[in-house]
Order: C-alpha cells, then structure tokens, then sequence
C-alpha cells in the first residue's frame, strides 16, 4: 500500500474528528505516528476496518496502519461478533436506531412480523426503536431476521438475537446495486441522502420513494453503502 496515500487519509480523518464531539467514541491511534481520531467502530472488511465519525461519515482504515492495541479491540469484536446460541425461554430484544420517520414505516414494521407465532413487538416511532418479546430465543430472532428483510435496521442489545452481518464486498466498484429498502415516503429517500452523502464527493444515488430498489454509483465498496444506510436505521442487500 502506498504509505503516502495512508498518511493522508489518516491526516484528513484526524482534521474531522477535531472539530467534533463523540459520545463513548473510542480513540484510534497511528502506529507510526501517535496520530489519534475518534469514531465508532462499525464493522471489520478484510484488512480494512470500518469507523463512524461525529458527523456521519463511515470511513474505512487499514489494520496494519493501527496500533497493536487497536487491532486486539477489532479483533474481540470479530469475536463477540460470532454466532451464539439464542435463549431458550421467554426473551426481549430492543432494536435501537431504527428508521421510523413515519406510519408507513410502524405499519411496514408490523406487517413484516404479521402472522409469526409467538412473538410480540412494540414500536416506538419517538425513540426509533422496536422491542421484541419472543416466547423463546429462536422466537426472536425470527422477528428481528423479518424486520431486517424487510429493510430495516437497528442496533440490538443482545449478543445472541440480532441482525446477522451480510458480509458485502469491500472492494471499491463504479456502481452498487441495493435491493428490498424500504422507502415508503419523502422522509425515507431524504435517510437515503444522508447516508450516500456519507460516502465522500461523487457519490450519487437513485432512491425514489415506494420503489425498494437502488443504484448508487461512484467510487466506493458495497460494505460502505450497506455501513452507511445502516447507521441510518436502513438495511438492504447490496451487491
């Protein structure tokens, strides 16, 4: 890899997190250098891991710039991240984050649950959350795999019953494909603006609202696209 282009990337990132604020932000740290930045981690891609700045933005920096420390922390996410066996008895989960601009969204939540045996949700359009009461693990996790098919996303407060990772292609393309979002207003295709506008300068999208499905072209890697219209609330497959 070109260490001058790396030395300028971490650069620029440094220059955003400077002029903002991050709450439980975790601090990254060049090996080389001691330069520092702050961000969320988001996901691991290949040699690439994925942070969430204070403004939005999903940036991708390689393992081997970062320091030992940083990479054992990735790697204990990779590893918390791994399969685990769901509850067997009467379980909640809550989905935080979740788009939820409006009625159409809530009902698009409860259609996507409609006919699941023994399971119950409550949705929290105020607080952008679902929360799922499963009469088992298994229960539960039907529920939150329908919510998820049914494009959305949010976060869970449960190692064992959440969203499963898609595991899209980091490698950058001139165009992605995404398919099953659910757009069902105005609001909805302004979420998918905030996430594309994410992505860097000419990055463009065709989200229209009540169509699922959407291009996004430019320079940039499907695991972006599906990191940022995640961090939206919005899920989707990418290809």
């Amino acid at each position: 890899m070109n260490k001058t282009l790396v030395l300028s990337a971490f650069v620029a990132l440094t220059a955003i997190a400077a002029t903002a604020t991050l709450v439980e932000a975790r601090t990254w740290t060049q090996a080389s250098t001691g330069k520092t930045l702050e961000g969320d981690f988001v996901r691991v891609r290949n040699d690439n891991v994925m942070i969430k700045m204070a403004d939005g933005n999903i940036r991708e920096l390689p393992l081997a710039m970062l320091t030992d420390e940083d990479r054992s922390f990735v790697e204990s996410q990779a590893t918390a991240g791994e399969p685990m066996k769901a509850p067997e008895g009467e379980t909640t989960v809550l989905l935080s984050g979740v788009h939820l601009c409006c009625g159409g969204c809530e009902k698009g939540i409860n259609a996507a649950v409609d006919g699941l045996e023994d399971v119950e949700i409550d949705v929290s359009r105020s607080d952008e959350t679902v929360t799922i009461k499963g009469k088992s693990g298994d229960a539960a996790q039907k529920a939150v795999t329908a919510i998820a098919e049914a494009g959305y996303y949010g976060k869970s407060d449960s190692d064992a019953i959440k969203i499963a990772d898609a595991g899209a292609d980091s490698s950058e393309a001139g165009s992605v494909s995404v398919s099953g979002v659910h757009l069902c207003c105005g609001s909805c295709v302004k979420a998918v603006d905030r996430a594309i506008k994410t992505l860097g300068d000419g990055v463009e999208h065709t989200a229209k609202s009540k169509e699922s499905d959407f291009e996004v072209t430019g320079k940039v890697s499907p695991a972006a696209v599906l990191a940022a219209l995640q961090a939206q609330g919005i899920n989707g497959t990418v290809k």
